[in-house]
């Protein structure tokens, strides 16, 4: 049955990947177990305006630096936002927070800019790179190591679920539904067969036909599990 398969299959897939994903920094997911009235606070604040200050033109943030720590001083245009490494969502997150505790239209303007920034990068065919644009080399295949995939596909089903998203509206809900799904079809269709039996995925895959193809040269394709 399909609805048994999509569950099964998925959940097989975020299980390992959880498993194999590495370690990486905190960054704002550290404040998101904070209660709803201390975003509204001058220490949130801070952290919200350092995190506003590393969102890039795309919407999107950079990986492996502190977003939420310190400002960023160079120029925005040389900011590089990704997917990879656990970047970009948790921000938007942290900014959601903020905004349902201040209604300061800045904070909504952000996260709606952030929303669109994954939404824009997901692949007709349900997948992600690891960022958009996407180049062409390894970064444009479909990425599901280091959780990449699945934590976007997570990230969007909390835009319409949860309360502190609510502002974005129908229309936005309405999209990030259907991106979900399609995410789902995509790990369905990723998992790699042999002998006609389903088997494992591989931490990339092809984006245009689910193949799994050379991680990076000189390694063959690898596998999550």
């Amino acid at each position: 049955m399909r609805t048994n398969r999509k569950f099964v299959g998925v959940w097989c897939v975020i299980a390992v990947l959880s498993m194999c994903c590495s370690a990486a920094s905190a960054g704002p997911k550290a404040y998101l177990k904070k209660p709803d009235a201390w975003f509204a606070g001058d220490e949130a604040k801070h952290i919200a305006a350092n995190i506003l200050s590393w969102q890039s033109e795309l919407g999107g943030w950079p990986k492996n630096v502190e977003t939420a720590d310190q400002p960023y001083t160079g120029k925005r245009e040389d900011l590089k936002p990704t997917y990879d490494n656990s970047a970009t969502t948790d921000e938007i997150r942290f900014l959601a927070r903020v905004f349902a505790a201040t209604s300061d239209r800045k904070y909504a303007e952000a996260v709606e800019r952030g929303f669109d920034y994954v939404l824009k990068g997901q692949y007709l065919t349900g997948g992600w790179p690891q960022f958009y644009p996407p180049d062409k080399q390894y970064h444009r295949y479909i990425t599901f190591n280091d959780d990449a995939m699945v934590r976007l596909m997570g990230f969007l089903r909390e835009t319409y679920t949860s309360k502190y998203f609510a502002f974005l509206g129908d229309a936005k809900h309405e999209a990030a539904k259907k991106a979900f799904d399609r995410g789902i079809d995509c790990i369905l269709k990723c998992q790699i067969k042999v002998d006609g039996k389903l088997t494992a995925w591989c931490a990339q895959h092809d984006e245009k036909d689910y193949s799994p193809p050379p991680h990076r040269t000189p390694q063959l394709p690898r596998r999550t599990g």
